[in-house]
């Protein structure tokens, strides 16, 4: 992640992420209105589009000031590379070759890897701030307008609650948790930093607790938070989340037997069903694209057929192609912005299946 693209790769996956994190919310407050379940309202998505451009600037002094001070503010902790500063097994002060050549080699290193520490720590911060506020915008806007629902509108009213929830979102409840602590949790989600299970926990204690093997198992496995959040946001933002019966964001209530309904509202169903939507009309993108030529999809499974592929000149996979007024093709390699460039290749690939008549499939 040391050079600008991959930098700027990393910003541009979380700013999708939020754009789903707005559509998403107003494609559930359609589906709230039309089902009458839940309280998510229809301007929703509108509103946190607000807070979204509102919040622009304040993103981008956070993101400096982390940048600068390799900290991040103490409500956004965290970081891809968790820990990654704090290991020093590779330093020329530990080898005792602090006048050594292979020293200045090896605080070179650590200059180059506290630099692109600093670039991810930086671009996520900008993430977080925004994915927050708008996280904060709708719901203080939910939350306004509900405060309503028994009397006459008054937008005057209105106006100053939201302003009022969205300076103090800590004391207000949506259920059963603090505005304030559901942005941090959606910061997290964009920027694909959500809470490690017990196998992730492990292999990121691998990364800075073992002496000597830490530097290289980091090198190997370097985004251990990417790696376990990527594929859930996939699922959650296609029909595969529909299997999810009990689990902790799933879309099914009481009646379907959910050991953890008293911890799902209505309002959060109806979320779930907004992500769903949204992922499941990109794979139906992804698959237009694929039929108009516009795109690759996802390409062999096995490495060796995609390699000699490559060699053979055959056109990449997760490829998106804009055609000129010219007739020039100039591709873009979707395949490292995650999880849209998989929701894309999945539809691509499911109109490639449903499109091959050959023995193989």
């Amino acid at each position: 992640m040391g050079n600008p693209g991959l930098q700027a790769l990393n910003i541009a996956s979380g700013l999708t992420n939020l754009g789903a994190q707005i559509g998403a919310r107003g494609l559930a407050g359609i589906a709230s209105r039309v089902t009458g379940h839940g309280d998510v309202k229809m301007l929703e998505g509108a509103v946190g589009a607000y807070g979204f451009t509102t919040s622009i600037m304040t993103g981008l002094r956070m993101a400096s000031r982390a940048f600068v001070t390799g900290k991040s503010a103490p409500a956004f902790r965290g970081s891809k590379f968790d820990g990654w500063q704090e290991t020093s097994h590779l330093s020329s002060k530990d080898w005792g070759l602090e006048k050594n050549v292979l020293g200045i080699g090896f605080e070179t290193m650590n200059l180059a890897t506290k630099m692109s520490n600093r670039g991810l720590l930086s671009g996520d911060e900008f993430i977080k701030v925004l994915s927050y506020e708008t996280e904060v915008s709708m719901l203080a806007y939910r939350t306004a307008i509900a405060e309503q629902a028994s009397s006459k509108f008054d937008f005057n009213l209105f106006k100053t609650r939201m302003g009022e929830i969205r300076k103090d979102p800590r004391s207000v409840l949506v259920d059963g948790k603090s505005i304030h602590s559901i942005g941090l949790e959606q910061g997290k989600l964009n920027t694909l930093q959500a809470d490690l299970g017990a196998f992730g926990k492990m292999m990121q204690a691998a990364q800075t607790d073992v002496p000597i093997a830490s530097p290289i198992v980091k090198f190997m496995i370097p985004f251990v938070k990417v790696l376990s959040n990527a594929p859930k946001l996939v699922v959650r933002h296609s029909l595969l989340s529909a299997g999810n019966r009990f689990g902790k964001n799933s879309v099914y209530g009481p009646r379907a037997g959910n050991r953890t309904a008293k911890d799902i509202s209505p309002s959060q169903q109806m979320e779930e069903v907004g992500r769903m939507t949204l992922g499941s009309m990109i794979m139906y993108m992804g698959g237009t694209l694929y039929a108009n030529g516009l795109m690759t999809d996802a390409g062999e499974p096995d490495y060796g057929i995609r390699r000699q592929g490559t060699e053979t000149g055959a056109e990449p996979p997760l490829t998106l192609y804009h055609v000129s007024d010219e007739g020039q093709r100039f591709g873009v390699d979707l395949s490292r912005l995650q999880p849209w460039g998989n929701l894309l290749g999945l539809g691509a690939s499911a109109w490639n299946l449903s499109t091959t008549n050959d023995d193989a499939t």
